[in-house]
């Protein structure tokens, strides 16, 4: 029987217990010291599973095995603390080694980032340096099984059960074990003559024969002599009656030899180094992943020098360190440190004109400083009522406060060293400010306690003024007895010396100031550093020892990221329960716990619930404590009980979704007991488990449904994140409506539908699904965040239409109109490289129609629409039959006159042919912000009266500073800051360039093989206005040659208006051939050659539409020499051919031989192009019918139209 614990402090158990119970009463740091050897007979596990309702359930497991006691932390109590120092002439007259200096050394050698993380390095920007800090995230968690040989094992080298040969019995074990290591034993008496033939064999190899006509027993101590029982467990069963060796149960007798092992987490980090500049920001200069012992990558830093100065100066330097410490400790563990600064010299002295003041022993706030005034009489140094008396009240200064902080940074600069040395005096003062303080201070559960009380007192001579002065002595050791048992504060005495005092009066003196009867002698300044920091240790580690009991608790708090429903109680989520041990720590199914073991909430101040404690279960009693015996016989003796307790329905925060590994508890969750004063302290802590909450981002550049790829399994739910916490929903979600477009979970595939035109920002919800690799390695559940963007640049179809039905708002139709074609279901690819490119399989490959429809309005007919963004171009198909259409455009939703910004009118008759995804209105250039566009169509003279509404594409939805935003920054990659450039806008031909060679240029050149040239040299070609006017388009043969420069990244969009046809573009040093195929203007990255040249030709047989340059960036071309584009442009076809989407070649890979230049015919395309009207700035339009106006347009500017 385990003995029970003295206890001296019954009185507050009562009290005690309650507020143990609430978890804000634990210490915020609660693991043990270290290690106790005893702490293995606490065997505690914790697990966290997701469940298919999103919820997590918590099970948590614990059972003792013997006695357990350990060294632990107390709760930190927040602290007056009293620096009481000597700032006597000999503090700054006497030396001392080891000050910081101002200079600083590099570090050569490899530094590990525990080394970084625990050291004191420097960082050096410009002349200045930097201490370097780091912090460190959990990454990732790798899982790993330790066996009892020391070896690791792979879990799929693991087994948990073994059977009996004889019958197949399963025996269920306590962990797992190396499969491979298993040998079980059995009592063969199969084929005896006589009850003493019964014998042991292996099970595994019969032909190896253990021994026989032996007793259980004997079999018993024969296992545990031969198997190494450190690195092996060995099990015995007897499933039949006790008896003795001879009875016939003993065929039941069974035995196993194994390797157990136990579960390990490796976790990896993410190791931030940063430091703070003169500006107090936080400046980050690397990070590092992996352990303590990794090398950091960060380099390089270096050591601060040394050098001996006076002992006032290391006396600032250490309690500048003491108050940065303090300061950390006081933030890191919630609690409110508060300091005060008192300085001692010399005793009363009277001037030559009777004036009276105590030289150098004042009381510091801030850098004012108040002198000490004895019996009443006002010093007349110090006037004005500045009396240290007079503001004792207001002495400490609460480190956790910025203003705090900085007075006591000004009190240890203003120290100043002259004058004798009477401590008396200071120590005084120091009660005299906890007088005039209250030291009481209220818990967050509201109870009210007392603060500790800590004096610093140090010295670096003999008291008095010349000298050892025992009277002053004495009155030192006086002021120290009303302090250590009038206010209950621990002294802590320091003497800054060369070396131990000669004068014994002197060392007896320093004990008799101290609390414990011991000083700490500071011989240089880091002895002197390391004496503040143990002070600091003392205040924010209180140490105790903690014995298992029948006063123990088990606590389980959540961490940060986790909550509860506000419906959660104990009757609904909390199961307390006892599992019977059936031997070799083997357990049945759980029970009801009995009365008196029971469970209540643990609350913040504020009344929300963040923890369970459980009570009543004593772990060490007779009844409770594990342990396994067999009988003589055999037989298995188990006794004692596992406590089970399983918390449901809990909840993962917003804050949760880190896309990184977090912890679903805090330290303080575990084990805890008293200690011999009553004070509750962690025996031991429950291990960590850990999920993921992943984040992932989807960009859309085609405005139809997108299946969104977060789980490798299935989608089972959806949850909003309007009230930022995940909801517990009794029934899955399986759809929801954001602000954007609509997510939905169908045939345990999510998607995504956008369901506005006016797309200026993104979506985020969370989804419920199952992924085989990142879940719960249970039920493979997983949660994810999922954030759906705009492309910079997105497509609607012709049937994006507004729909009170579906919430969809698009384009708004009137008048008469009707489908042509019908929908080929296109859908959308999200997170395609390039935004709007040609990896967009269902736009790629429609010849014809976008999606397979357009709609055809009549005369008068109108479409209406609102977008956000910078651009527009709404495409259309144009034929001999097609007509007039007047775009207007305005600023926001306003359509009235006054909002009128620009107006397009557009023929968009084609001479011959019919052509699709013609983009014959475009407003491009535009701020960045909300317009609508008016489409209205109109007869001509000559009856044509049809336009064609195909599709429509918004440049830029996102602002670039929307674009800044994390998210979308991180999902756009180097699509962010994109420019479009109509190809159009900045074509150079024979018009506007002079071909000497020696122009210098900025744009895209037109490039022409002339038909009587036979060597096929190109030159810059006379543009014959093939296509439409924002619009490039190559016969073949031609080409259009730009200048990039650095840009990152450069993507052409492309097109087939007439048929399948082929661009061959630049590749680095080689050329791509890339087949175009679809009328839909779709963008293809391309790469320049190192003098920043593009050549985009077409080498197919039909038409090749060039529309817009996209870049990211500044967007700017930049300006060359025409004679060396022209060169590299006649080399174009020489160089080496490589797929599209194979990496470039080398520079000195060889090249394919040129092709006869005969391959290459001249163009003769009759398409001409539409024509519009200049913008219009005046906003005041005659608001006649529309037929009107368009005919009385049409008749006074008719020559205008002649584009086409």
């Amino acid at each position: 029987m385990i003995g029970k614990k003295k206890k001296t402090a019954i009185g507050f158990l009562g009290v005690a217990m309650t507020a143990a119970l609430s978890l804000t009463m634990l210490p915020s740091t609660a693991s043990a010291v270290e290690s106790d050897p005893s702490l293995d007979n606490l065997v505690m596990n914790k697990t966290v599973q997701l469940e298919d309702n999103g919820t997590y359930t918590i099970n948590l497991e614990a059972y003792a095995k013997g006695q357990v006691s350990t060294e632990t932390v107390k709760r930190v109590i927040p602290a007056d603390i009293v620096l009481v120092l000597d700032q006597s002439g000999s503090m700054e007259e006497s030396q001392i080694e080891g000050i910081p200096s101002d200079t600083y050394t590099e570090v050569t050698d490899s530094l590990t980032n525990g080394q970084v993380a625990d050291g004191d390095y420097y960082y050096k920007v410009g002349d200045n340096y930097y201490p370097v800090t780091a912090e460190r995230q959990t990454i990732g968690v790798e899982t790993r099984w330790r066996g009892q040989d020391g070896n690791y094992y792979t879990e799929d080298q693991l087994s948990y059960s073994w059977s009996r040969k004889s019958d197949g019995m399963v025996y269920n074990t306590a962990t797992p074990f190396v499969t491979s290591s298993l040998k079980t034993f059995t009592r063969d008496h199969s084929s005896f003559i006589g009850i003493q033939s019964f014998w042991y064999v292996n099970d595994i190899d019969e032909n190896e024969t253990s021994d026989s006509g032996i007793s259980a027993a004997r079999a018993r101590e024969k296992f545990s002599d031969e198997y190494d029982i450190s690195s092996t467990t060995v099990e015995f069963h007897n499933d039949g009656n006790p008896g003795d060796d001879t009875s016939n149960d003993d065929p039941y007798y069974v035995a196993a030899v194994y390797t157990a092992v136990t579960r390990e987490e490796v976790r990896t980090y993410q190791y931030t180094y940063s430091y703070i500049d003169e500006n107090g920001q936080q400046v980050i200069i690397g990070t590092s992943e992996g352990s303590d012992s990794d090398p950091c990558t960060v380099s390089p830093l270096y050591t601060r020098d040394t050098k001996d100065g006076e002992r006032l100066d290391a006396l600032k330097y250490a309690a500048d360190r003491f108050i940065d410490s303090i300061r950390s400790s006081a933030i890191a563990n919630d609690v409110d440190h508060r300091v005060a600064v008192v300085g001692f010299g010399s005793d009363e002295y009277q001037g030559q004109w009777n004036e009276y003041y105590y030289s150098n022993t004042e009381l510091f706030i801030g850098a004012n400083q108040y002198n000490y005034a004895n019996g009443g009489r006002e010093s007349t140094y110090n006037s004005y009522g500045n009396l240290a008396a007079d503001h004792y009240d207001e002495a400490f200064q609460s480190v956790n406060t910025s203003q705090g902080y900085q007075n006591l940074q000004a009190s240890a600069d203003a120290l100043a060293g002259y004058g004798a040395t009477y401590p008396s005096l200071g120590l005084e003062m120091a009660n005299g400010i906890y007088a005039s303080n209250d030291n009481s201070y209220t818990t967050s559960d509201g109870t009210k306690e007392e603060r500790s009380r800590i004096v610093v007192f140090l010295t670096d001579g003999e008291p008095g003024d010349t000298g050892y002065s025992a009277t002053e002595a004495q009155n030192t050791i006086n002021q120290v007895n009303i302090t250590k048992n009038t206010y209950g504060a621990t002294v802590y005495t320091v003497a800054v010396l060369d070396e131990s005092p000669s004068d014994s009066r002197v060392d007896t003196f320093l004990k008799n100031t101290s609390s414990n009867g011991s000083y700490t002698l500071a011989t240089s300044t880091e002895a002197l550093d390391d004496f503040f920091q143990t002070v600091d240790e003392d205040i924010n580690n209180t140490t105790t020892t903690v014995t298992l009991s029948e006063d123990s608790i088990l606590v389980d708090r959540l961490s940060e990221y986790f909550t509860v429903p506000e419906d959660f109680s104990i009757d609904n989520n909390v199961t307390v329960q006892v599992a019977r041990h059936t031997g070799y720590d083997a357990f049945a199914n759980p029970t009801a716990a009995p009365d008196g073991v029971n469970a209540v909430l643990s609350t913040n101040a504020d009344g929300t619930i963040r923890g369970v404690t459980v009570r009543g279960f004593n772990f060490v009693s007779d009844e409770n404590l594990v342990t396994t015996d067999v009988s003589e016989g055999g037989s298995t003796i188990a006794t004692g009980n596992k406590l089970v307790v399983t918390i449901t329905g809990v909840l993962a925060k917003d804050e949760a979704a880190t896309n990184t590994y977090i912890d679903t508890n805090l330290e303080q969750s575990g084990i805890w007991d008293t200690d011999e004063e009553g004070t509750y302290g962690m025996v031991k802590a429950f291990n960590m488990p850990t999920t993921r909450i992943a984040e992932k981002s989807y960009v859309l550049d085609y405005a139809k449904e997108a299946a969104l790829d977060v789980f490798d399994t299935s989608a089972n739910r959806l949850d909003s994140t309007s009230d930022s916490i995940f909801s517990e929903v009794g029934e899955a979600a399986t759809s929801l409506t954001g602000t954007y477009g609509n997510s939905a979970v169908a045939s345990s595939k999510l998607t995504y539908t956008p369901s506005t035109m006016n797309w200026n920002g993104y979506d985020t919800f969370y989804a419920l699904g199952k992924d085989a690799a990142y879940g719960d390695s249970r039920t493979d559940n997983m949660w994810a965040k999922v954030n759906v963007i705009p492309a910079n640049n997105v497509y609607y179809e012709d049937d994006f239409t507004t729909s009170t039905s579906s919430g969809t708002v698009g384009i708004e139709y009137t008048g008469t109109w009707t489908v042509d074609g019908t929908s080929s279901g296109n859908t959308e690819t999200p997170n395609t490289e390039v935004h709007g490119g040609w990896q967009n399989g269902s736009l790629a490959d429609d010849a014809q129609y976008s999606d397979g429809s357009a709609h055809v309005l009549q005369n008068g007919a109108t479409a209406t629409f609102t977008f956000t963004g910078t651009g527009v171009d709404v495409y259309s198909r144009t034929n001999m039959t097609t007509g007039y259409v007047a775009a207007q455009l305005y600023k926001g939703e306003d359509t009235t006159a006054a909002a009128l910004s620009q107006y397009l009118v557009v023929d968009n008759k084609a001479e011959s042919g019919d052509y699709y995804q013609i983009p014959t209105v475009s407003f491009t250039g535009l701020d960045h912000g909300t317009y609508t566009v008016k489409l209205t169509v109109a007869a001509t003279s000559d009856g044509r009266s049809t336009y064609y509404l195909d599709g429509i594409r918004v440049y830029n939805p996102l602002s670039y500073e929307q674009e800044a935003d994390s998210t979308v920054s991180g999902a756009y990659g180097d699509e962010v800051g994109a420019v479009f450039m109509e190809v159009r806008d900045i074509l150079i031909d024979t018009a506007n360039v002079d071909e000497d060679g020696t122009a210098s240029l900025s744009g895209a050149v037109f490039l022409d093989k002339h038909g009587d040239n036979t060597e096929g040299t190109y030159s810059v070609g006379e543009y014959e206005a093939y296509g439409p006017k924002n619009e490039v388009y190559l016969a073949k043969g031609q080409a259009v040659a730009i200048a990039t420069g650095s840009l990152d990244k450069i993507s052409i969009g492309l097109k087939a208006p007439e048929g399948e046809t082929e661009a061959t573009v630049t590749n680095s040093v080689d050329i791509s051939p890339i087949p175009i195929s679809s009328a839909s203007d779709l963008y293809y990255q391309v790469t320049a050659n190192e003098q920043g040249f593009v050549v985009v030709q077409n080498t197919g047989d039909n038409l090749l539409a060039i529309t817009k340059v996209k870049t990211s960036g500044t967007g700017e071309l930049v300006s060359f020499s025409l004679a060396d584009m022209l060169s590299y442009a006649n080399e174009f076809d020489s160089l080496n051919v490589v797929d599209y989407t194979q990496e470039p070649s080398d520079e000195d890979q060889t090249v394919t031989e040129p092709s006869d230049p005969s391959d290459t015919e001249d163009g003769d395309v009759v398409i001409e192009n539409p024509s519009e009207t200049p913008d219009q700035d005046d906003a005041a339009q005659p608001e006649n019918p529309i037929t009107a106006w368009f005919n009385n347009l049409i008749n006074g500017i008719k020559n205008l139209f002649g584009r086409w």
